[in-house]
């Protein structure tokens, strides 16, 4: 009896004493942002603007259906966004993927396509969890499933949710060429807003998905050619009208004073210096010891800040900040136990959502990554 009394400790060394208690904040935290993200979504789906963003691809759909002009704005002279018949300003291809969907009743393409993205923002939540202690578990996906950008986005049904899922998966199938590559082809073939991760996985040595990207890309386009070669002309002009756009006044992340001619080029650059110096970074500490945990921060550095190349940064584009925001941190050179704080306060001022909080939540995102990018550089630096 008392041998046994003696070696209980022994099997229970290292455990919390009362893992239960220390794990009811997160879950109580996790059942409360449940139960907003629940309701918000019951509510958008009575809403009039349900499905909003999801009836331009149908709508675009149904037009390669009837043999109509895709993009019927460029034969107007108009290729500005508005909310109007035109408004469909993505690749032939997305058309066409949308096409089994558009056949549908459009009250039933809505639900399909919610519980598509619904089940979508689940999977990428805790995938993202599943890095963390299971102490912490519980407040990642409470953060991630209340962050505001994804609880718009899903509702509206935009494809910007889909190509981070689609872009993650890619960088976990990095080491697999062909895999990843194709899948970044996707990612970024959806929205063309998260093209500075190409530049990124330039700068850090990988080039050969980029290679394959850029393969499966052309390929698709001479593949689709004989039937959407009009179509592809078009959008290639739809791409040079919405890029010398006018920014939008209204849910604009970037200040008036920034998003205006001349100092709309602010923000790109700060975006596109901030990939090239993550890249930077990440290539010196793969090179030293395969620091994969700073390799892959700085790659979700470049998918947060890609959408700040946009005319107008629409609010619910920091959906390519949430990567950034969940993944673990890795270990830097000295312990920083404000991390967690600076994190907590950059999703604090993205969830604000009025410009120019958003904005400077994103930044100090950025900047608590860079704390953590910038001791790799140097020597002695964590590997």
């Amino acid at each position: 009896m008392d041998a046994a009394m003696v070696h209980v400790p022994d099997d229970r060394r290292g455990r919390s004493p009362t893992p239960s208690r220390a794990s009811l904040p997160g879950l109580v935290a996790l059942t409360v942002a449940g139960s907003v993200a629940a309701a918000f979504w019951a509510r958008s789906i009575v809403e009039a603007g349900f499905g909003y963003d999801l009836d331009a691809y149908l709508d675009a759909a149904e037009r390669l259906r009837q043999g109509l002009p895709l993009y019927p704005l460029v034969g107007l002279g108009a290729v500005t966004p508005g909310p109007n018949e035109g408004y469909f300003f993505n690749s032939p291809l997305v058309a066409l993927g949308f096409v089994p969907l558009a056949a549908l009743p459009r009250s039933t393409a809505h639900l399909v396509w919610f519980a598509v993205l619904s089940a979508l923002a689940l999977v990428l939540v805790a995938s993202f969890a599943r890095g963390h202690d299971r102490a912490a578990r519980p407040w990642v996906v409470a953060a991630g499933i209340a962050y505001l950008p994804l609880l718009l986005e899903v509702p509206l049904g935009n494809l910007n949710l889909a190509s981070v899922v689609l872009l993650a998966a890619s960088w976990r199938l990095r080491e697999r060429t062909v895999a990843g590559g194709t899948l970044l082809a996707a990612g970024v073939g959806l929205k063309l807003l998260p093209i500075l991760v190409l530049v990124f996985l330039l700068v850090d040595g990988r080039w050969r998905l980029v290679a394959v990207a850029t393969a499966v890309g052309a390929l698709s386009v001479v593949a689709t050619a004989p039937w959407l070669g009009g179509a592809w002309i078009d959008y290639a002009a739809v791409l040079g009208g919405v890029g010398a756009g006018v920014p939008a006044g209204t849910f604009n992340v970037v200040p008036a004073v920034l998003a205006g001619s001349p100092g709309r080029y602010v923000v790109p650059a700060l975006a596109l210096g901030a990939t090239l110096w993550a890249g930077w970074c990440t290539r010196r500490a793969v090179r030293r010891a395969g620091a994969s945990g700073v390799e892959s921060l700085g790659f979700w550095v470049a998918l947060g800040v890609s959408p700040l190349l946009a005319t107008t940064v629409w609010y619910t584009y920091l959906v390519f900040a949430l990567p950034l925001l969940l993944a673990p941190l890795p270990a830097p050179a000295q312990p920083r136990a404000r991390a967690p704080a600076a994190r907590a306060a950059a999703y604090g001022l993205i969830e604000a959502r009025f410009a120019p909080l958003p904005l400077a939540g994103l930044l100090v995102a950025v900047l608590l990554a860079a704390l953590h990018l910038r001791p790799v550089t140097r020597p002695g630096g964590p590997e």
